[in-house]
């Protein structure tokens, strides 16, 4: 089984305003910041080689955090209790500056273990003022060394399909690229086949 890689980054809006002694009584408007919203879903692809109700079995935490001058370090937590199964959330932070870039700090790690099993940076992008990343945390606990990773990419717009059928996509979180064939009892489903799906992107739709 392949596992996974990652990271993600952020705008921030520098608000200030001008300041000097009251000596009139004169009240002074507060400034009020805008926000952008994330609005994520993360994946366990975390892979230990034992059954979901073993106990030795453990939870993922993904830690985001974004650092801003003025309303400080803003954090977020997502656990994820089983294998293959994904969570969603919303995390808040200051409106960009347009065309300006700043950096979410990620962390993967077992729940309540100060050690870190992946961390990085990653770019992430925003359309009037809302971000929809889908964040894949992969690794093999079975392997020697383990490598543990974190892909992220925005959640695709689906394209219009035939009745009867329903988009699906195929995420490669590998380091290279891949063909993609997807099987059907037994037999290819060559609408399905792609040449080549990028490093750490989502497939072509695929309609199914």
């Amino acid at each position: 089984m392949k596992k996974y890689s990652g990271l993600l980054m952020i705008s921030a809006l520098l608000l200030g305003g001008c300041g000097g002694e009251d000596s009139g009584g004169v009240n002074i408007p507060k400034v009020e910041l805008k926000t952008d919203d994330i609005n994520f879903q993360v994946f366990n692809l975390v892979y230990q080689g034992m059954a979901l109700n073993d106990p030795k079995y453990q939870p993922i935490s993904v830690d985001m955090s974004f650092d801003n001058p003025i309303t400080g370090i803003q954090t977020n937590q997502t656990t994820l209790q089983n294998y293959m199964f994904a969570s969603g959330g919303v995390m808040t932070i200051p409106d960009s500056e347009k065309n300006a870039l700043d950096l979410i700090d990620y962390k993967l790690s077992f729940k309540d273990s100060k050690q870190a099993l992946a961390t990085g940076t990653f770019p992430i992008q925003f359309k009037d003022g809302k971000s929809q990343p889908l964040i894949f945390a992969t690794g093999d606990t079975t392997q020697s060394p383990s490598n543990y990773q974190v892909s992220v990419v925005e959640r695709p717009t689906p394209s219009n399909s035939a009745n009867g059928t329903f988009p699906v996509y195929f995420m490669n979180t590998t380091n290279e690229s891949v063909k993609l064939d997807l099987y059907y009892d037994d037999a290819i489903y060559t609408d399905a086949t792609q040449a080549s799906v990028k490093s750490q992107t989502l497939s072509q739709q695929i309609n199914i």
